[in-house]
């Protein structure tokens, strides 16, 4: 088993209105520092068990290059729809909006949880060019 430390700065609250298009929701919370979410990910996992929790695959979603304040809300919502600064009604602070884009609903089932995901380090796999055959150069279909 995996052991990982608890995420500080971005205070995962949990899953509104699971289930309802357009209305499900992850609730987040920039925690007592300024944060950029481009350091974190949202993943979906299984939690059979309290404090265990296996990655469902191809279910993750970088949270993108955005830089909020403390104490600021983010709400991703499940579906479609285009991301934007703007404020709570009922107390004027901070949220950001942003969405997931899927084209249902992600959090109908109880043991299907968020989980947020600081990134911590970062491989990239070499790049290799695409070398042309002779054929490309020369015009012609050479099998």
């Amino acid at each position: 088993m995996v052991v990982l430390p608890v995420v500080g700065d971005l205070h995962l609250l949990g899953a509104l209105d699971r289930g309802v298009p357009n209305r499900e929701r992850i609730t987040l919370r920039v925690q007592g520092q300024a944060v950029n979410l481009g350091n974190y990910f949202l993943l979906l996992g299984s939690q059979r068990h309290p404090y265990s929790v296996v990655p469902i695959p191809n279910q993750s979603l970088w949270l993108g290059e955005m830089e909020l304040e403390p104490w600021t809300w983010v709400y991703v919502f499940t579906g479609t729809g285009t991301p934007r600064l703007t404020t709570q009604k009922e107390t004027g602070e901070a949220a950001f909006v942003m969405h997931w884009g899927s084209k249902g609903v992600l959090l109908k089932e109880d043991h299907i949880v968020p989980v947020i995901m600081q990134v911590a380090g970062l491989t990239v796999g070499q790049w290799t060019p695409r070398v042309p055959h002779l054929g490309e150069y020369l015009g012609m279909n050479i099998e």
